[in-house]
């Protein structure tokens, strides 16, 4: 079960935390003081679990405005411990104009730096991981503000009741080349408990677009302009960020579990080796989503959908005509491009990704039986399949060669690329006879589809399966590249915690 799931929290909890404001009046916020103006802490809890902390500083330098945000997480999947550390950073001009940013991320083995600068309209970015850098170079995304800029709308739009506007919140450390369209509206004043103490609040609601996916969070201020309590309901779960002192926030006796509730049983069990062809009804629980543009792939076909539910059929593909119409591996057409490219992700220049492709390949020309040499090569590599590291890129797995999933999928695109195959990954859910005790349970799950003789090949070396089953259920698609990423966040915000599914027939 894959770690992509951690993804979705780091963003969770990444854009609620753009949202807390200074405690000074507006005139001085809008000009703070030289030096650190702003030091807050905040408890980080999942399900009513304490499960990290977040640490938030402001500074004025000059004419510049620095934030430095550290990100801590300790959770268990599956009873396996997993820690997260991020650490960002921007500057801004003092009118909230983004001048540069920088990012760590730490999970297990996995260290990844980026840094960027904005000039004249775009960002350069680059990231490294290993020794191994990688650069990629955006369109500085319309309306982009970071956090100083947010704090500015922020006060100067103020608190009265009714009051309604949008920001494109942009947190380029994580997704450079796309913001968060981010709807914000005054509701009114409560009184807020927090740790024994209770405020006169201001109640804000937030709606946040990620990846086509609304997303609405509440938060509550004092009448400074400084957050007290921000909540987001993802993944079936309460999400909270709750102002705390340092020893509050940091002190707690170990992570909470997330991944058991994110299982979804369906009304019927599948004997997945022998099906040839299951249909599926799958429906909202939570009425105010739509269950909408799900992928058609070579598996997969959508026949209907209504808002709340979606009928589809997945479909084994004739492998043996495959095999057999298959010619020698072409030069791919240009639309194909996107997913050849090297990134953070899968960045297939990494001299470790490259000597496996190699190895993988040997002399193999047939664009099928290589598809299917690079699957067997990375379901063998990776010996240590285990759930207790972090959503890992390709150059990290080429050198630890462990993991779920995830690494299964991204170190398969990444062979398929450093091949000149197209190659992308599929985030949805599995069928599994028996996981942590639960019995005949649909599990989220990540594979790889390559680009071969016209068509997407969907490939799981994680399941050991060149010919996928039909209960792999597709919910989205993505190049991993960095503007793709809120394209593999927003699908799953839709479905997890959220999800029915119904066996309506099975063809073995």
């Amino acid at each position: 079960m894959p770690r992509f799931l951690l993804r979705t929290l780091v963003y969770a909890f990444l854009s609620a935390g753009l949202w807390s404001s200074p405690a000074r009046a507006e005139t001085d916020l809008l000009n703070p003081p030289q030096g650190v103006f702003l030091d807050d802490w905040y408890m980080l809890r999942v399900g009513g679990q304490h499960i990290g902390y977040l640490h938030m500083a402001m500074e004025r330098l000059g004419g510049e405005i620095h934030t430095s945000t550290k990100m801590f997480m300790a959770i268990k999947r599956a009873g396996q411990n997993l820690e997260l550390t991020i650490h960002s950073g921007g500057r801004e001009t003092l009118d909230g104009r983004p001048l540069a940013f920088d990012g760590r991320m730490k999970m297990a083995a996995m260290d990844n730096v980026v840094r960027g600068e904005v000039v004249n309209g775009k960002v350069r970015v680059i990231s490294t991981q290993f020794g191994v850098s990688s650069e990629e170079e955006f369109d500085l995304p319309e309306g982009a503000t970071m956090a100083w800029g947010i704090r500015r709308v922020t006060l100067r739009k103020g608190f009265k009741p009714g009051t309604k506007y949008a920001i494109s919140a942009w947190e380029p450390s994580q997704s450079p080349g796309a913001v968060i369209p981010t709807t914000v509206e005054v509701m009114s004043r409560e009184p807020l408990e927090l740790f024994g103490q209770t405020y006169d609040a201001i109640r804000i609601r937030s709606t946040m677009n990620i990846g086509g996916t609304e997303i609405v969070g509440a938060g509550w201020y004092d009448d400074e302009g400084n957050v007290l309590r921000s909540d987001l309901q993802i993944m079936g779960m309460e999400v909270q960020q709750l102002k705390a002192d340092r020893e509050r926030a940091t002190t707690w006796d170990g992570g909470g579990e997330i991944m058991i509730d994110t299982l979804v049983r369906p009304d019927r069990q599948i004997d997945s080796k022998r099906a040839q062809r299951v249909k599926y009804r799958l429906t909202l629980t939570d009425g105010t989503q739509q269950l909408s543009n799900l992928p058609t792939t070579g598996l997969q076909r959508v026949l209907q959908t209504d808002g709340r539910s979606a009928v589809l059929v997945v479909q084994r593909q004739d492998h043996e005509d495959l095999k057999k119409n298959s010619g020698t591996l072409v030069r791919p057409p240009q639309q194909m491009q996107p997913f050849l490219a090297a990134g953070p992700m899968i960045n297939w220049q990494d001299p470790e990704v490259i000597k496996m492709a190699t190895e993988a390949r040997g002399d193999e020309t047939n664009a099928y039986r290589l598809a299917d040499k690079l699957r067997r090569y990375v379901t063998d590599v990776i010996a240590d399949k285990n759930l207790g590291v972090g959503f890992a890129t390709a150059s990290e797995v080429a050198r630890n060669r462990e993991g779920d999933c995830s690494e299964h999928g991204v170190l398969l695109a990444a062979l398929g690329r450093a091949n000149g195959i197209p190659s992308r990954v599929v985030v949805g859910l599995i069928y599994v006879d028996e996981f942590v005790g639960q019995k005949g349970v649909f599990g989220f799950h990540m594979w790889t589809q390559m680009y071969v003789d016209g068509q997407w090949v969907d490939l799981d070396a994680a399941m050991r399966e060149t010919n996928c089953n039909p209960t792999h259920i597709a919910v989205g698609t993505s190049s991993l590249q960095e503007e793709g990423l809120l394209e593999l966040v927003g699908p799953l915000l839709k479905v997890i915690g959220n999800l029915q599914i119904e066996v309506l027939e099975v063809d073995s």
